[in-house]
């Protein structure tokens, strides 16, 4: 499938994002990440909104899926940050994007790092 738009045309923003969790929900783990990105360099939306942080999420669990866990963790630590700043330590998003960050540490064998990152999890 190619879809095509002009650059900030939230309308193709949003039929990509639909289209790429279809290609998730397949495994067709490289062509959801294609879409997301498509979809977040289509909207006028920044970076650090509710919208935008969510498919920078769902890039990093793509990434994650298809084995790049080192690459999911990298740009997890990076998004962490912002998750915080934009829902606060508490909201669940910021609380799964945390989580996410552990399974990585634990996928990569960092065990005592995953054990504490999981540790804290359950305190917050």
């Amino acid at each position: 499938m190619v879809l095509r738009s002009s650059p900030a045309d939230q309308a193709a923003s949003v039929s990509a994002s639909n289209v790429a969790e279809d290609c998730s929900d397949r495994y067709d783990h490289n062509e959801a990440i294609r879409l997301l990105e498509l979809a977040l360099e289509w909207t006028e939306l920044p970076l650090d909104d509710e919208w935008c942080l969510m498919h920078r999420l769902g890039v990093c669990s793509e990434r994650k899926d298809l084995g790049s866990v080192g690459e999911s963790l990298v740009a997890l630590n990076a998004l962490i940050p912002e998750f915080l700043g934009v829902f606060g330590p508490d909201h669940r998003k910021t609380l799964i994007t945390r989580y996410n960050r552990a399974l990585c540490l634990l996928d990569l064998g960092r065990l005592d790092e995953a054990i504490m990152e999981f540790d804290v999890l359950l305190t917050d």
